[in-house]
């Protein structure tokens, strides 16, 4: 694991990830993740609300990444498209 990503990274909820990989980066915005530590990972788990799949996808596929999330993938046809 090379870097975490949660809106809420004080949470309980991911005090187990954040304990299981001590020395993964964390950040709280996944687009500056990419960004910022991308060089550093061939592919990204998305694991957030339906809305913020399409956005994060195509960020994350703009930058290289294999993507694997749970679908769906975008929310129209359209989105679809246009990617």
């Amino acid at each position: 694991m090379t870097a975490l990503c949660d809106v809420d990274l004080d949470s309980p909820l991911t005090r187990e990830a954040r304990e299981l990989y001590p020395s993964a980066l964390r950040f709280r915005d996944a687009r500056r993740m990419i960004d910022e530590a991308g060089a550093s990972f061939d592919a990204i788990v998305i694991a957030t609300p339906d809305h913020s799949h399409f956005p994060l996808t195509v960020h994350a596929m703009a930058a290289g990444k294999h993507v694997y999330l749970e679908k769906p993938m975008a929310r129209t046809f359209h989105e679809v498209e246009c990617s």
